[in-house]
């Protein structure tokens, strides 16, 4: 079994992906702690884990990593991944609406404080993508 010997308390490594849409997404791996037992499962970050083989409970394709000292952790990489695009569907949206409104001929609907807001954000995600 390749958790046996698993304890509440233990690291393990688990897949987490952000949704990039339909049908698409990133994945990382990060590290996390066994918060239960039972005597075929562990639960860890809020998901069920098989002990024999690490799959998860309800999702075949993810499974759990025995945790080493060598093991990545890109929860870093995850938040700052989010963060990009978070600020990317933000701009879109506001983009969209844009053009919507341009479309429609519905120029009212473009105060200058929104068209602020937007450049704002698009010099937030550019600063983003520098680092």
């Amino acid at each position: 079994m390749k958790f046996e010997n698993i304890k509440v308390g233990d690291k393990v490594v688990v897949k987490k992906s952000i949704s990039l849409g339909w049908n698409r997404s990133k994945s990382f791996r990060v590290v996390t702690t066994v918060t239960k037992i039972t005597k075929t499962q562990f639960t860890a970050d809020g998901n069920r884990y098989k002990k024999d083989n690490g799959s998860m409970i309800g999702d075949s394709w993810i499974e759990a990593e025995v945790y080493t000292d060598d093991s990545q952790d890109e929860s870093k990489e995850m938040a700052r991944f989010k963060k990009k695009r978070d600020y990317y569907y933000y701009i879109k949206i506001s983009a969209d609406n844009i053009v919507q409104a341009i479309h429609e001929k519905k120029f009212y609907e473009l105060d200058l404080p929104y068209l602020d807001d937007l450049k704002n954000q698009i010099d937030k995600l550019k600063e983003l993508i520098k680092e």
